[in-house]
């Protein structure tokens, strides 16, 4: 995927985007075009439906970038191996739970009085009134993996 600098690099594995930040030389600090090139990706990877989880990483094995949260260390040749595999578990959740965690979680980071907590309930409610929810539930019952559609 074109990205508009070679500081930022974009592909589509599956249900998987990965954004690259491509700035090894400098610890993968994040220029002008860099950040510029972010909310283009985003968009991209937004209107291709088979896209439901993206990972952020970084060039060069050195640093990452300076946001603070690291829940795993693994080897340099584990990586990517091992964030696939954990995308891939996020990914084989129903868009729409996806989706309201998503919302959720950035009502959340605002300020409690600009959160909307009724688009929060609107969400769930949409989630245990869809045909995924109906999906889950049977396929738990019948111990298979449950084919989710979005709906």
């Amino acid at each position: 995927m074109e990205t508009g600098t070679q500081r930022m690099l974009a592909r589509k594995d599956g249900a998987i985007g990965w954004m690259t930040f491509n700035n090894p030389a400098r610890h993968n600090a994040v220029s002008l075009d860099m950040w510029q090139a972010v909310p283009n990706i985003l968009d991209a990877f937004a209107r291709d439906e088979a896209i439901r989880v993206v990972v952020l990483a970084g060039a060069g094995g050195k640093a990452f970038l300076q946001m603070g949260l690291v829940n795993r260390v693994r080897p340099a040749a584990e990586l990517e191996a091992y964030v696939s595999q954990y995308a891939q578990i996020i990914a084989a959740n129903a868009p729409l739970t996806i989706a309201a965690v998503k919302l959720c979680a950035a009502e959340y980071a605002k300020d409690p009085e600009a959160r909307d907590l009724a688009a929060c309930q609107a969400a769930v409610d949409t989630c245990f009134a869809s045909e995924d929810y109906v999906e889950g539930r049977t396929a738990f019952m019948e111990k298979r993996k449950p084919a989710f559609r979005g709906r």
